[in-house]
């Protein structure tokens, strides 16, 4: 009776350090995530200012890894002038993969350049390069729940030509 306790004790101390080597694995390969976010002037128009937003993803593991669609928040100078929408989708990208997104368009009202971006419009009038800070957000899939991922990028914004 005792050995039976024993292999039964000793089974289940295996599967908990099994278990833990395991998700501990797939929290690494989270953590290498990479994600390059690129920002360019769409158009100007008297409505407002449209910016693309490109997203390229890359995986440098072996494991294929699940996110959902990510969330882009725009600053100019400390100052939020626009977010892309949300959007409830899985997005996979393979082991040792780049997945490029679909491309991420933003409109800043004419009336939001004038408060929050007038410094940014008045470069852009100019032609002159801007800085802007992208904080891109998302959530990855690993060991069948998601751990938040976040990074910020500069871009300078180049003026349509």
């Amino acid at each position: 009776m005792n050995a039976g306790k024993i292999i039964v004790g000793t089974t289940i101390g295996a599967g908990i350090i099994w278990l833990i080597s395991y998700l501990n694995g797939k929290k690494k390969v989270g953590d290498k995530l990479d994600s390059v976010t690129t920002v360019n002037v769409h158009s100007i128009k008297l409505t407002g200012l449209t910016l693309r937003i490109d997203i390229i993803l890359k995986n440098p593991t072996e494991g294929t890894l699940t996110i959902k669609q990510p969330y882009v928040k725009l600053l100019f100078e400390k100052a939020v002038i626009g977010t892309s929408q949300l959007k409830d989708a899985a997005i996979e990208i393979p082991k040792y993969g780049v997945k490029a997104l679909e491309a991420i368009y933003v409109t800043i009202p004419a009336t939001g350049l004038l408060t929050l971006g007038n410094g940014l419009f008045k470069l852009l009038m100019k032609k002159q390069p801007a800085k802007i800070t992208t904080i891109t957000v998302t959530n990855i899939k690993l060991g069948g729940k998601f751990i938040n991922y976040e990074k910020t990028d500069v871009t300078t914004l180049k003026p349509k030509a």
